[in-house]
């Protein structure tokens, strides 16, 4: 994968991601399956009580994500 966000895209990172198709908008997410023009944004639909103090599991929702989609993501 060649592209400014290459090293981000890597199965399991937790990213920021901001898109337009699916529409994003800094959302939080893990990184799941990788293709060469696409990934798997795995989206966590329950961020404050996975990422609190609660530390409950994260409950997922997958989205494929085009490269070309990509308008920021940082880890």
């Amino acid at each position: 994968m060649d592209n400014e966000f290459g090293k981000f895209i890597k199965p399991g990172n937790l990213i920021r991601l901001t898109s337009s198709n699916p529409v994003f908008k800094g959302d939080l997410g893990y990184v799941g399956a990788v293709f060469d023009d696409a990934f798997d944004f795995d989206e966590v639909t329950n961020a404050y009580e996975h990422f609190s103090n609660i530390s409950d599991p994260a409950i997922l929702k997958t989205h494929r994500v085009n490269l070309s989609d990509v308008k920021d993501l940082t880890l």
